[in-house]
């Protein structure tokens, strides 16, 4: 675990180097799962533990997000109050587009996503804003993201100071220590990733985009990758961060750069 705690011990530095981070990541991965190849960890958990991936294949022979994306492509496909439509309101249309989120957005400074640039669309074009982590929004997402399926993850390194700000934003939060027990993401996904917690072990996070949204077994409905942040910070006893905070999307997009080119399998399934 050399190269992962060299890689936590520079998480003070004023401008990281991302190509370095990303390449430490996966060294530290394909040391701790020597059996693996980068593609694998799209899979997320369901890579690293035989069990648990052949319940997900079985499951996945008659995948039960089948409804969303039917219920998400009515919603793309139903005329705003003002009689605008999704696919002239989104960033090149929306279709095609998931495994290319977050993006950089200069003039704001900030990461922005799918969730985000949609509810601006609504109030854009008289509509009500979603909750950006479950109902109608996580449909329409489930929707797009299988319009992109079968791609790779495209969130490319920092190349503007901008992405460079976000980035460093992002990458922060990963490593700070945080709530009551004091854990850091890093602590858990890096440092003890594999290690069971509660029965589950903890997954890797180089394919944490590439299967989001995801349909929860224990929910009975889609999720969010926002709400997957919230539910880690709680459990570790800190407060969570509102979902699409400028905090969660910076994070975000740090772990979209360490998964980028990593194949798009959304809407993916967790038990």
């Amino acid at each position: 675990m050399l190269v992962a705690l060299l890689w936590a011990g520079a998480a003070g530095a004023t401008a990281p180097d991302a190509a370095h981070d990303r390449a430490a990541l996966r060294a530290t991965y394909a040391a701790r799962f020597p059996g693996l190849v980068l593609d694998d960890h799209a899979l997320g958990v369901y890579a690293i533990d035989a069990d648990l991936r052949a319940q997900w294949e079985e499951l996945n022979e008659f995948p039960p997000y089948a409804f969303a994306i039917d219920e998400g492509r009515e919603l793309f496909d139903t005329a705003l109050p003002d009689g605008s439509m999704l696919v002239d309101c989104l960033p090149d249309g929306g279709i095609g587009t998931a495994h290319t989120y977050p993006r950089i957005d200069r003039a704001r400074g900030e990461a922005v996503t799918l969730p985000l640039l949609v509810n601006e669309c609504r109030v854009r074009h008289g509509a009500a804003v979603w909750d950006p982590d479950r109902g109608p929004m996580m449909a329409l997402l489930a929707y797009l993201a299988d319009t992109s399926r079968g791609r790779r993850l495209d969130v490319p390194l920092p190349a503007t100071p901008e992405a460079q700000a976000v980035y460093a934003r992002g990458r922060a939060l990963f490593h700070i220590r945080r709530g009551q027990r004091n854990f850091a993401c890093f602590d858990c996904h890096v440092t003890a990733v594999g290690r069971h917690l509660r029965e589950q072990p903890l997954m890797p996070v180089l394919g944490a985009l590439t299967h989001y949204p995801v349909y929860g077994l224990r929910w009975g409905a889609m999720g969010s990758l926002h709400a997957r942040f919230a539910g880690c910070f709680e459990q570790v006893g800190a407060a969570a961060l509102p979902a699409q905070s400028p905090e969660y999307r910076a994070l975000e997009y740090f772990l979209g750069v360490m998964g980028d080119g990593l194949p798009f399998i959304a809407p993916g399934l967790h038990r």
